[in-house]
Parts: C-alpha cells; structure tokens; sequence
C-alpha cells in the first residue's frame, strides 16, 4: 500500500499543478447555457425537502428582468427557520453558483452582487446567486440569537467537566 502510495502521489500532484496552470476562462467557456427545466409558477409547487434533507417552504416566487437579462427569485424558507433567497437566471445560466454572503452576524438576506462587481458573468447574469439569514432575524451586528446557544453550551460543559463554570 504504501509503494502504492509513493507511486501514485507524485502523478497526482502533477496532474493538480498542471491544472493549476489551465485557464479558468477555457474551462468555464466550455460549459453551455442550460435553459430551466422549470416555470417560476411550477417552482412554487415543487417540494424540494427530500432533496435538501430538511422541510422546504416556497413562499413565494417572482419573474424579475434587468438590462442583463430575467430570473425568477424564490424565496423560501429551510426548517426550522432559515430564510433563503435564490435568483434563478431564465436566460443565460451557465451552470455556475454563487453565494453572497449577508454581512456581519446575518440575520437578514441581501441577495445583491455587490461584492461581485468586478465578475462579468455573475453581473451579466450567468450564476445561479443565493444568500440567506443564516437562520435568525435582526440587524447584521446583532448577536442576540447567540446567548441561549451559549448558555445551553455552558450548561452541557458543566455537566461533563468538573469545575467548569455553569453560567
């Protein structure tokens, strides 16, 4: 096994640095559009929660256009209480995904690209864009969501390691 091993590790490692040199632009050129298989209306009916592992709510959904093209914007919500939002391009996707991150401590879903302006193909409406609350509601620097986890946690130390402080 370990001959093996010896063998076989350098080759990949070469193969790894050679791809390391490959043009991202040729790779992603290759991939081509796919149109959606799905209406937006039929998206507000489908179930996707055996899909995500957790009940999936669809709350709503919504055909938007912009001068880059259209999507259609689901908003839904992952048990127990995760908020998500997705922007589903109608027109030009090309097979690609991005997730924006809702700043701070989250608690709110700002489903924008402004952390993409220099990407062309994510303004130009190629990517797949989601974001969420990451499962709580209020400001981006409010992190009171936090305290019960935190006592609960304590509380568990406390439990097993003795001397472990209990508030």
């Amino acid at each position: 096994m370990t001959r093996l091993l010896k063998t076989i590790l350098p080759i990949i490692l070469c193969a790894l640095f050679g791809l390391s040199f490959a043009s991202p632009t040729q790779a992603v050129a290759s991939l081509p559009i796919v149109l959606p298989a799905l209406t937006c209306d039929a998206l507000s009916a489908t179930d996707f929660s055996a899909a995500v592992g957790a009940k999936v709510t669809i709350n709503h959904t919504e055909m938007q256009t912009s001068a880059q093209g259209s999507w259609c914007k689901v908003s839904a919500t992952i048990a127990p209480e995760i908020g998500v939002q997705i922007a589903l391009p109608t027109q030009r996707w090309s097979q690609r995904f991005l997730q924006v991150g809702c700043g701070g401590l989250c608690g709110s879903i700002n489903l924008s690209l402004s952390n993409a302006s220099g990407c062309l193909p994510a303004m130009n409406g190629e990517f797949v864009v989601a974001a969420t609350d990451m499962g709580h509601h209020g400001s981006m620097m409010d992190a009171s969501w936090a305290e019960e986890y935190c006592k609960t946690m304590i509380r568990k130390s406390a439990s097993i390691l003795p001397g472990a402080p209990t508030t």
